[in-house]
């Protein structure tokens, strides 16, 4: 009967977590919220289950995965910083960058790597996106000036993808984790 509980603990914490995911590709905290739900799990097991019996996750682990949330913090900061060293867009190519990343995206869909031509063809679609957004309706000067805006749309997709990358990374070993206890 205890073992329909740890499964069913495992299924949830799936569940939810994979919505923190989704949660870090919107640009919210997602890893930080996946790792306060594992930490919630953890405490509730400490009190609920005897001292002899194996946690959910284990503390070590939870702490190697604030490990990993920090590095994702940390590699969407220096993506971001590096693109917007290169230039700053203007508001019609931040429009511009999204409705490109979004049509590159499903664009992406078509392409036999689904994951990966979803998201190279959504970088690729950022770049020109901002990059159209930047020269709309302007001379040379301002398309001279695109490209190192774009970039700075550019640094901020990817700062989000490695981000994302590692909410889902964090995701999969807690939940593997959770799963096989």
């Amino acid at each position: 009967m205890e073992y329909h509980w740890i499964a069913l603990v495992g299924i949830v914490f799936s569940v939810l977590g994979g919505l923190c995911v989704a949660a870090a590709g919107l640009g919210l905290p997602g890893s930080w919220m996946l790792l306060a739900l594992a930490a919630f799990v953890e405490l509730i097991d400490g009190l609920w289950l005897p001292p002899w019996q194996r946690t959910t996750f284990g503390w070590g682990l939870l702490l190697a995965c604030v490990a990993l949330a920090f590095l994702g913090e940390v590699m969407e900061r220096r993506a971001v910083e590096a693109g917007a060293r290169r230039g700053s867009a203007s508001k019609a190519a931040t429009i511009g960058a999204v409705a490109g990343a979004v049509a590159g995206a499903l664009l992406g869909l078509l392409v036999p790597l689904p994951l990966f031509g979803s998201l190279f063809l959504a970088i690729l679609g950022t770049f020109a996106g901002a990059l159209a957004g930047e020269t709309r309706g302007s001379g040379r000067a301002a398309a001279d000036a695109a490209g190192p805006a774009s970039w700075g749309a550019v640094g901020r997709i990817l700062g989000t993808v490695a981000r994302l990358a590692v909410a889902v990374v964090i995701w999969a070993v807690l939940t593997i984790d959770a799963l096989w206890a």
